[in-house]
């Protein structure tokens, strides 16, 4: 307490205690050898820059940005549990930062990942963009993984997780598919094949077949994705994608047509949300999502029942739909995240 400059020339440093109690530096370096270890439950605040040479063990305390200008974390690749910009100014990220829980932006702040940001993703945990004050951004790219639990090879409803700018091209690497104007096509396994279908609501049958390898993915619609490693059964798939993080407002149009108002969109940011929240009490919007499952039948959250899995939180990535009783839209907002891993 009250030490401004710590040099860490070896040899093991705890910070932090509690919940309510915090760790406060100016300027923390860190050298080869060294070992910081951040206490479990603590909140461990610098005002000034992180210089990393050494090893840090996070638990799961939160690291915060508190310094009202210009910050920097740099030296050797670290693990956070989670990272917050607390403070006005640009935090720098200037070495490869992997995020276990959450990446905060509590004030009017801009957190420059020089694309060495990955949100971490597993069976146990996910990693994801918190609510983003008014006035914070995120400049660069992030990496988003999105965990996708082994079980039946078949269908899945998927989203692009959070990040824009991409489309079916960037899934291509981390699953099979057969997509038309890829290598493999729509008919590499002797039969014509489409493993990726959109959804139209306008349509007679519903059913995009029209999607290419250079389809958007665009943030807020679902896909029917044939999922799997093998023919009957499939191990766990970790999907990564690389791009601008999608934050902020974000309307997703709903229609009401040749389907009956059924719509599939996919939750648009790299966060859980809720659907209550982001239903808003809109009326023209049943109160109800659906989501097709491979190993059983569909999951729903209907009137705030949840049958077969189906609940209030939408994992990131999750396509799902939804019934609309006219033309209108749902606004994802920053507020219908939350914390769910």
């Amino acid at each position: 307490a009250g030490t401004s400059v710590v040099n860490m020339m070896g040899g093991t440093v705890t910070a932090g205690n509690t919940a309510t109690t915090q760790a406060m530096f100016d300027n923390l370096t860190t050298t080869t050898g060294s070992t910081t270890v951040l206490s479990s439950n603590s909140f461990v605040s610098f005002n000034g820059n992180l210089t990393n040479n050494g090893s840090i063990t996070p638990n799961n305390a939160l690291l915060r940005m508190n310094g009202g200008g210009a910050q920097s974390i740099t030296g050797t690749s670290l693990t956070l549990n989670a990272l917050e910009a607390n403070n006005v100014g640009t935090k720098t990220i200037g070495t490869a930062i992997d995020i276990t829980d959450s990446l905060k932006i509590s004030a009017a702040a801009t957190i420059a990942s020089g694309g060495n940001l990955t949100l971490k993703s597993t069976s146990a945990l996910k990693g994801r963009i918190a609510q983003v004050a008014a006035g914070g951004s995120i400049t660069g790219n992030v990496t988003v993984e999105n965990f996708i639990l082994g079980g039946n090879t078949g269908w899945a409803l998927l989203g692009s997780a959070g990040v824009s700018g991409m489309t079916m091209n960037d899934w291509y690497d981390d699953f099979p598919m057969a997509i038309e104007g890829s290598a493999t096509d729509v008919t590499s396994a002797g039969g014509y094949f489409e493993s990726v279908q959109g959804w139209n609501e306008g349509d007679t049958y519903g059913y995009d077949t029209t999607i290419t390898i250079g389809t958007a993915l665009t943030p807020g619609q679902g896909f029917w994705t044939y999922l799997g490693t093998g023919p009957t059964t499939t191990s766990d798939i970790l999907i990564d994608l690389v791009g601008n993080p999608v934050t902020g407002s974000l309307p997703i149009n709903l229609t009401n047509s040749a389907q009956s108002g059924t719509c599939l969109i996919a939750n648009p940011y790299a966060s859980p949300i809720r659907w209550t929240l982001l239903r808003n009490g809109n009326l023209q919007v049943t109160n109800a999502i659906y989501i097709y499952n491979a190993d059983g039948p569909y999951a729903s959250f209907v009137s705030g029942v949840g049958t077969n899995g189906g609940s209030d939180f939408i994992p990131a990535g999750q396509g799902f739909y939804v019934e609309s009783l006219s033309n209108t839209s749902l606004n994802a907002q920053e507020s219908n995240k939350v914390s769910s891993s």
